[in-house]
């Protein structure tokens, strides 16, 4: 079977992407990582989720955020600034 050569890239193109996919999401039985370099999200099918970042982590709202913990709420740092 001959394919057009833009065909051709196309699905070189198209096999380039699911591989990179294929690489920054990992999905098993378990859990889903979805990974960019140094940071990865963790998600479990008993429902936990766990947020790494190599470099700055940083949650922004333009409302309210809201962190509930049923259990004890652990907060690490160098130095924890509140108002």
């Amino acid at each position: 079977m001959n394919i057009p050569v833009s065909a051709e890239a196309t699905i070189k193109s198209l096999e380039a992407r699911v591989a990179s996919l294929e690489k920054a999401l990992q999905v098993s039985a378990r859990q889903v990582v979805l990974q960019a370099g140094t940071a990865k999200i963790i998600l479990t099918t008993v429902g936990d989720v766990q947020i790494t970042a190599g470099g700055t982590a940083q949650l922004t709202s333009v409302s309210n955020t809201t962190i509930k913990a049923t259990g004890h709420l652990i907060l690490k740092g160098s130095t924890i600034e509140q108002n």
